[in-house]
């Protein structure tokens, strides 16, 4: 696979082109030229019976690749699940309607745009012969470099048979689609260890039970300094003359909510390969979770809004992988004003865990809307301590 310019075809279905001489071609026609005038002198009966042979070598050539072709069907197959840096396989199925002839040294090249970047790659595969009322599937594997959104068009199929004289193509206007999914990489930990957990009171927020009532009873232990008098448990101190404290248990939540912060105030290269490298995590996380049988919820901000409620199942795996996809850099929906604008219902409420590529106050303002709104957050972004220790790309795990 190879990046190169998209050739302009228009809405045909089918069309195929005249022959073109290729460089052996033109050279061999000088030499029949040359042949030609020499033949012309009298006596020189033999160049004439060479002249013939000449001439109609280019004729096979110029007629036997291009009849060829008029008959030739050709379908692509393409992956629904695809991940950007993750080998797959795109299959053509080639038909050959003609019944007396088969179809030789067959090259096609399939012109494949991004919709992010508006590069085109080139896909290219050789098949050697296809027989008279043949019909054979050749895979050619590919690796995207990138997640994105792929178009099709157009699919062109070139033959040289049989002496390389003449280059004779057909163009076909098959327009097809594809999503790559963000490149998936690997969780070095669970990713419900960054969602539950034991709150003593000496780590809680001086109160007996959180905001929302999100904490349960876990049992009685000694107190330690620093804490909250207001968990001591009266009762059990005076009956055994010691003090002792109620301790808090965080309850495991059965849905995570994974919020995708994908404002940008100034980006550049180094912000969006922060990005890219966020949005890769998520996507890992995603498939995690739902892999386990649990529930995941995903929120990100941009055009549009994306709020996708907590589920399970395949489908939601393909749906939210599809959306990561084609997710870009916002300038203009900071995170904590989108938030702002959501009414959160109460059977929502679940662990949280909130990425970013940059921290900012409208950073640090949501997080303080989620904490409040939905639950316990875990904030995590490149280069800091709780991602790496979380995620690492496949890359980086292989070497």
């Amino acid at each position: 696979m190879r990046v190169t310019r998209r050739p302009q075809v228009d809405d045909t279905v089918r069309r195929g082109e005249f022959p073109r001489p290729t460089p052996a071609g033109i050279l061999f026609a000088a030499s029949v030229a040359v042949t030609a005038m020499v033949a012309l002198q009298p006596s020189a009966n033999l160049l004439i019976i060479v002249l013939g042979m000449f001439v109609g070598a280019l004729a096979v050539n110029f007629g036997a690749g291009w009849w060829s072709l008029r008959r030739l069907t050709v379908q692509r197959v393409l992956s629904d699940s695809v991940s950007a840096g993750a080998p797959h396989v795109i299959k053509y199925r080639l038909r050959n309607d003609r019944r007396f002839s088969g179809v030789y040294g067959l090259r096609l090249r399939d012109f494949v745009t991004s919709s992010a970047t508006g590069r085109t790659y080139v896909v290219e595969s050789f098949v050697p012969a296809l027989p008279a009322g043949g019909d054979i599937v050749i895979s050619t594997p590919v690796v995207w470099p990138q997640r994105g959104r792929l178009r099709f068009d157009p699919l062109i199929v070139e033959t040289r048979f049989p002496f390389g004289f003449f280059l004779k193509r057909l163009t076909l206007s098959m327009r097809g689609e594809t999503i790559v999914f963000p490149a998936l990489g690997v969780l070095r930990r669970a990713v419900w260890d960054a969602s539950r957990g034991i709150e003593t009171s000496g780590e809680g927020d001086g109160h007996a039970t959180r905001p929302g009532g999100d904490e349960v009873f876990h049992g009685l232990r000694p107190y330690r300094p620093g804490d909250n008098p207001k968990r001591i448990h009266w009762r059990r101190s005076a009956r055994t003359g010691q003090i002792y404290v109620r301790e808090m248990a965080r309850p495991r939540l059965r849905q995570l909510w994974c919020v995708l912060n994908t404002h940008l105030p100034q980006p550049n290269d180094v912000m969006q390969d922060r990005l890219e490298t966020v949005i890769s995590c998520v996507a890992t996380v995603v498939c995690d979770v739902l892999e386990r049988g649990g529930k995941i919820g995903l929120i990100v901000n941009g055009e549009p809004v994306l709020v996708s409620p907590p589920g399970s199942g395949r489908e939601l795996r393909g749906r939210l992988l599809r959306e990561l996809a084609q997710r870009a850099a916002n300038t203009t929906d900071p995170l904590d004003v989108c938030l702002g604008r959501m009414n959160w219902p109460s059977r929502w409420r679940g662990s949280c865990l909130l990425f970013t590529s940059v921290l900012d106050p409208a950073v640090t303002r949501a997080s303080n809307w989620l904490t409040a709104h939905v639950g316990p957050v875990s904030l995590l972004m490149p280069g800091a301590g709780a991602f790496d220790s979380l995620y690492a790309p496949r890359a980086q795990m292989a070497s």
